[in-house]
């Protein structure tokens, strides 16, 4: 395996990332993307924190900056098509089991593509990779056999027989995650090392540092993609916006779905930030001293981003809720703070797991040819 896949960042790297994912930077757009017309805030890019769920513009944005990768250097990667996040569902429906070719037919052309879909083949083979192994693969890899005859007749006006084709779910040696917060990471890893024609030589253990590897939004957005490339970097982000050019009023907003909550739980969480409210210049003076950078400080702030982000992903309160919630946060003291943070995270790993049972519990009906 390549040593850059696993090369460290600098100190100077390390700085600008904790700077991106300073609390105050959260509602700066920290990348553009400008072929694509992608913009990356600092809130969207803390879906890279230790337990965060990828989302999709920092997925698509991964997979934008593969193809360029590959255009760079056509000789060193394999030549790919990646179709972005949406592409499944839209092709299958939410259920999985509904296929309608022509929801996807305008999302490529032989201009995209790039080459002759008859001659693209060369195994005659799907696969399928699920770190997770929560749905049926039968069913998604008969949905990715018929869209290949499809398009091949839609754009080269062929009929193919894909019948001997192999199916095969890939289980052998498959790096698997053993959390439900990582199947983002580890799909991009799959695509990232299958492009390359590597080995799948990773685990569950290197995804943190994939993670970290991830942030830098500034000299080189995801590392491996654009290390060496300046010229290119210049086109795919503009860095990090000045962190002090940020209002105080917008340090720690959160853009959490407004929803209709009794007055009964309004008050009761309006008199627990009572304290907060009633003591502007504590307020004031408690994240002057945040921006003082000590080692202590910067702790405190990392475990605030990712009770953050435990807030932003519940939807059991509302974003007025949250903002009360994050204010009395802050007051906390360290030990306080690591106590709910590792409270909020079993609570959502609840959820999340929750969740997972219903997508299988969905996709085991849709097996039988029933919609959940």
């Amino acid at each position: 395996v390549s040593i850059e896949l696993f090369q460290r960042l600098n100190e100077e790297e390390k700085a600008q990332v904790k700077n991106a994912f300073h609390g105050i930077n959260r509602m700066k757009v920290l990348v553009s993307h400008e072929n694509s017309n992608l913009d990356i805030t600092g809130r969207t890019l803390q879906c890279l924190m230790p337990t965060g769920w990828l989302n999709d513009e920092v997925v698509n944005l991964y997979l934008l900056l593969l193809k360029e990768r590959e255009a760079r250097d056509p000789t060193k990667y394999l030549k790919c098509h990646f179709f972005n996040s949406f592409f499944y569902t839209r092709l299958v429906g939410e259920s999985g089991s509904n296929y309608v070719y022509k929801d996807v037919r305008r999302w490529t052309t032989n201009r995209k593509l790039g080459y002759d879909l008859i001659d693209c083949h060369m195994e005659r083979k799907f696969m399928y990779l699920d770190s997770l192994t929560t749905a049926d693969p039968t069913q998604i890899l008969n949905a990715l056999a018929k869209y290949f005859v499809d398009e091949v007749k839609d754009k080269n006006g062929k009929d193919i027989d894909v019948s001997s084709w192999d199916k095969v779910p890939v289980q052998k040696n498959l790096p698997r995650q053993h959390n439900l917060y990582d199947c983002g990471m580890f799909m991009l890893k799959y695509i990232d090392f299958y492009s390359r024609v590597l080995s799948l030589d990773f685990c569950q253990d290197d995804m943190q540092y994939f993670r970290i590897q991830f942030r830098k939004p500034a000299i080189a957005y995801f590392s491996p993609l654009t290390r060496n490339h300046d010229d290119d970097m210049k086109s795919i982000h503009k860095g990090i916006v000045d962190s002090e050019t940020e209002s105080e009023s917008g340090s720690y907003e959160i853009l959490g779905q407004a929803k209709d909550v009794p007055n009964m739980e309004h008050e009761r969480v309006r008199n627990t930030s009572m304290e907060t409210e009633s003591d502007n210049s504590d307020k004031e003076e408690s994240e002057e001293d945040e921006s003082d950078n000590s080692d202590k400080e910067e702790s405190e702030e990392d475990e605030l981003c990712v009770l953050q982000d435990a807030l932003e992903a519940t939807s059991f309160f509302s974003g007025y809720q949250q903002k009360l919630l994050l204010s009395n946060l802050k007051k906390l003291k360290a030990k306080k703070i690591n106590e709910l943070s590792d409270e909020w995270k079993a609570l959502l790993n609840e959820e999340l797991q929750l969740k997972i049972k219903k997508l299988i519990f969905a996709s085991k009906l849709a097996s039988v040819g029933v919609s959940a």
